[in-house]
């Protein structure tokens, strides 16, 4: 909003009582401007920006704050005590790869519990206050360090009641020594990402049978038992090393899509034609050498497909079947 002011004293006698008056309107608009500033709703702070002044005065219901090396190298931003200060924030992403020693343990302060209309976290530094956040809804842990692996382990999910979409990205194995718990029952829990898991985590999460979106990729050596996952609809397990379809899927009642792209699959079992509700299926970059006629079965399923599957497989008789989708 612009406000344009015209003194109104422009063409006017000068007279001192409409100069004063006229000087005092000049000051409340600027009070005004300055006060409709400071309550923006959102900050982004990005590698090279430093904090603002009065950060802890403003009214944000987003925060994005990120530290790290870029192009250019700023102060590190950090959020303390006064984080208590954001009464009305809904949403928070801090990502945070630190630049001296000084920082190196830092971790979100422990005020973050009194933020009681929290309902989105992105971090890479979680502390145990963050696992009593009832107000979640949204939770989104990168995990790089044996520190933040144990601190799962302590404390698990088990009070993150209103979960519905969460995520996890490990690095480097780190969950292999690690069991974490809590996940299976969050009746609430909706959707669920995860990158390099272990056997421990995957199964905690295939208890959880109120999920109806899973995403697993990057698994090495594992397996997968999905019988208990009544309500899922869509099931991505790209980038697996899978050599096999798990029996398990066919049994899922609900699901729509599922995709299992950059595996090892040199077959599709036949059963498959019992999915009566898949709608999408994508087998891209796999080694099959052959498709099973009951795949036709599937009567509203979308296959989806290289081109360069096509032309080793040398199927051009499915063509008339199958509709097509190329990636």
């Amino acid at each position: 909003m612009i406000f344009v002011y015209q003194p109104f004293f422009i063409g006017l006698k000068f007279d001192k009582f409409v100069l004063m008056k006229n000087v005092v309107l000049v000051l409340f608009l600027g009070m005004f401007c300055n006060n409709v500033l400071a309550q923006r709703d959102d900050v982004r702070l990005g590698l090279c920006d430093d904090l603002p002044l009065q950060f802890y005065q403003q009214d944000y219901r987003s925060i994005v704050i990120e530290n790290g090396m870029g192009y250019c190298r700023s102060p590190e931003k950090i959020l303390d005590q006064r984080i208590t200060a954001f009464k009305n924030l809904e949403s928070l992403t801090f990502l945070h790869s630190p630049l001296s020693a000084e920082y190196q343990d830092y971790t979100l302060p422990e005020e973050i519990s009194e933020l009681h209309n929290l309902s989105t976290l992105n971090t890479n530094i979680p502390n145990n206050a963050v696992f009593g956040l009832s107000s979640l809804t949204n939770l989104t842990l990168n995990i790089h360090g044996e520190t933040t692996m144990e601190l799962l382990d302590e404390e698990g999910f088990y009070e993150l009641h209103q979960l519905e979409f969460l995520k996890l990205q490990l690095y480097n194995g780190l969950a292999n020594n690690y069991s974490i718990k809590g996940i299976s029952g969050l009746k609430k829990l909706k959707e669920v990402r995860l990158y390099n898991p272990s056997q421990q985590l995957i199964d905690e999460v295939l208890a959880n049978p109120y999920i109806e979106t899973l995403n697993i990729n990057s698994t090495i050596d594992v397996t997968f038992d999905f019988s208990k996952m009544l309500s899922l609809k869509e099931l991505l397990l790209n980038g697996n090393g899978l050599d096999n379809i798990p029996p398990s899927i066919i049994e899922l009642p609900l699901i729509e899509k599922l995709e299992i792209t950059n595996n090892d699959l040199t077959t599709i079992p036949s059963n498959i034609g019992e999915m009566k509700k898949l709608q999408v299926l994508v087998l891209g970059r796999n080694k099959l050498s052959s498709i099973p006629s009951e795949i036709t079965q599937c009567t509203s399923c979308e296959v989806a497909l290289l081109l360069r599957l096509l032309l080793e497989v040398k199927i051009l008789n499915m063509i008339k079947l199958l509709t097509i989708r190329l990636l």
